[in-house]
């Protein structure tokens, strides 16, 4: 009896937990949208338009939306699409149904993606980290602090982030290491990682191959491809490309990056989209900084990388809905970044590209959604 009531406890406060989250997420996009308002609040569509969208949520979601997530996508990319699948409803309803809350944090972890990555991808070089106040070398073995300190003290160029929560490139520091000093800024390492508290990970910074390193050489830009598991097999959202701008090192799209479509042939679309948090509407046909132009530019072996997203997926269980940023290395190696298994944002992938996420399958996931979450 004591062991049935623990569990019905435990359970109610792991769910207290999570509604509480989707609670503060539903807020959030709700005053994000409206402050987004004068963005979309022109977009008119036709009696037919109006009809089709009301027609096809009411036939696959059992009810009518709100058009304004619709027309705030179209208002930047001027593509009307009835399957475009509304932030709210993603983050909100549909992210907590095909990931579970506390295996998704857990996986999230940027200190276990090259356990989960082995032979299927590579892995930026890890120097050390500090996981719980526990420090590790590179061999993954735990260390004495002061071990650890030494050595990283000549490490050179690197990347610093934490392992657990961080997003759109916060807290990810540039450094280059030596005798234990940053020369760039003459601060101590072992102060730097203060910052960090007991969680981070250093890594050596990639060499992406050329035609990444081209379009935009200051960052590594990244691919993200969200996979997703549909009737017993695993899909995959519309591509982008991430590409920074203005001499920054991340390539995020909240910091400034340009978001690409990129087709499962590696070709790039004709315009490049910095949106920063879907409240700008900046479209580039060439690079701002490197001039190149994106129409028809094409990154070679791009198949790898679609091929390794859709292989790691396997390996992740409890988990639906995966969004992995790769690179590709200067040998055209994919080159798993990390894995975003919550708060993954769908927005601008459909943004850039004008395609619903879940393309041909966006019915079916809609109606399998139909019984869940009604605030809609």
């Amino acid at each position: 009896m004591f062991k049935k009531m623990y569990s019905k406890i435990l359970k109610h406060k792991f769910n207290s937990i999570q509604n509480l989250e989707k609670i503060k997420t539903l807020l959030f996009e709700l005053i994000a949208i409206y402050k987004k308002k004068n963005l979309y609040k022109d977009i008119n569509w036709t009696n037919q338009q109006r009809q089709e969208f009301d027609d096809y949520w009411l036939m696959n979601y059992g009810k009518k939306i709100s058009p304004k997530w619709h027309k705030l996508y179209q208002s930047i990319n001027g593509t009307f699409n009835v399957e475009y699948i509304p932030e709210i409803l993603f983050s909100v309803a549909m992210e907590p149904k095909m990931n579970d809350y506390f295996f998704s944090h857990y996986l999230s972890d940027k200190s276990i993606v090259d356990v989960f990555a082995k032979d299927i991808a590579k892995v930026p070089q890890t120097l050390g980290g500090c996981n719980s106040g526990v420090y590790y070398n590179a061999e993954k073995q735990i260390v004495k602090k002061n071990e650890f300190l030494y050595s990283i003290k000549n490490c050179g160029e690197i990347v610093i982030k934490p392992t657990i929560g961080g997003s759109s490139g916060k807290g990810v520091g540039f450094l280059t290491v030596k005798n234990g000093v940053n020369l760039e800024d003459g601060n101590l390492l072992s102060e730097i990682i203060k910052i960090y508290s007991d969680n981070y990970i250093i890594q050596k910074r990639i060499l992406q191959c050329k035609e990444l390193e081209s379009i935009y050489s200051h960052s590594v830009n990244t691919i993200r491809i969200t996979t997703y598991i549909c009737d017993g097999k695993v899909f995959h959202m519309p591509i982008a490309l991430r590409i920074g701008t203005s001499n920054k090192k991340i390539d995020n799209i909240h910091a400034g990056g340009i978001g690409v479509h990129v087709s499962d042939d590696g070709k790039l679309s004709n315009l490049g989209y910095q949106l920063f948090y879907g409240n700008l509407n900046v479209k580039f046909k060439v690079h701002p900084d490197s001039k190149v132009k994106f129409s028809d530019y094409i990154i070679p072996n791009f198949s790898r990388v679609i091929n390794a997203a859709h292989t790691l997926h396997n390996r992740i269980p409890h988990i639906r809905c995966i969004s992995w940023d790769f690179s590709l290395d200067e040998n055209y190696c994919p080159v798993l970044i990390e894995a975003n298994l919550y708060g993954q944002g769908i927005w601008f992938p459909q943004i850039v590209s004008g395609f619903g996420a879940f393309g041909d399958n966006t019915s079916k996931i809609l109606r399998e959604l139909r019984c869940g979450d009604d605030r809609f």
